[in-house]
């Protein structure tokens, strides 16, 4: 199962530069996000028409929630990454936290996922967060 960060989102919504090579990564998988790169997408909506298309996408697709256990995995890819004196942001923690738990590969634009050991991951193009 892959599961698509909100920067895949956004880039296969505006059909940027990166779009082809997301649905060749992809093929004819099942769509799947999360609640957090649901939210980090509504919150960017530039209208209210925009936020009415992307509830319904995102009533159409599975989105994986944040949960315990998710919540326990990504504060040990925190304390980790604190360590190693490379944190990254919280959303994308808590992202990571919620594709381990369920055994899904995050497809991404963002290179901060590759500083996350064990934590399967596609990382596409050369965006950083």
């Amino acid at each position: 199962m892959y599961v698509l960060d909100s920067s895949v989102l956004i880039e296969l919504l505006n059909e940027g530069p990166q779009a082809v090579s997301i649905r060749h990564a992809i093929g004819e998988e099942l769509l799947v996000t999360t609640s957090i790169s649901a939210h980090e997408v509504l919150c960017g909506a530039a209208s209210d028409k925009h936020v009415f298309l992307l509830e319904n996408l995102f009533s159409s697709i599975l989105v994986l929630g944040h949960d315990e256990h998710s919540a326990k995995i990504g504060a040990v890819f925190d304390r980790q990454l604190t360590r190693a004196g490379a944190k990254i942001n919280t959303p994308d923690l808590l992202i990571a936290g919620i594709c381990k738990v369920n055994n899904a590969e995050l497809v991404t634009l963002d290179q901060d996922f590759a500083k996350i050991k064990g934590l399967k991951a596609t990382i596409l193009g050369k965006r950083n967060a």
